[in-house]
């Protein structure tokens, strides 16, 4: 659900869910492991403060660029703002 990438981590990312993730990269590909590892970074990045805030341009910033301030534009910022609109207007 967002990619891992390089090794330190899959590390880090497997010590804190308890899954050798060096050892069996593949788990990530797993929906419901995949799920978790998403939701572990949304919650020590603070994305879901950013999208309280409003901030979506932050919050993709963290996920796509490791920054809240990112020095480009967060790659599929435009389809983002796109789909989050049309998906408001149905929710409303």
């Amino acid at each position: 659900m967002l990619q891992l990438t390089f090794r330190n981590n899959y590390r880090a990312a497997g010590a804190r869910l308890g899954i050798d993730l060096v050892a069996h990269p593949e788990l990530a590909a797993d929906p419901a492991v995949s799920l978790h590892i998403a939701l572990d970074f949304w919650t020590r990045a603070g994305v879901n403060a950013c999208c309280d805030a409003g901030d979506y341009f932050g919050a993709r910033g963290l996920t796509n660029c490791g920054s809240r301030t990112p020095k480009v534009a967060p790659i599929g910022l435009a389809d983002v703002a796109a789909r989050r609109a049309r998906l408001l207007g149905v929710l409303a």
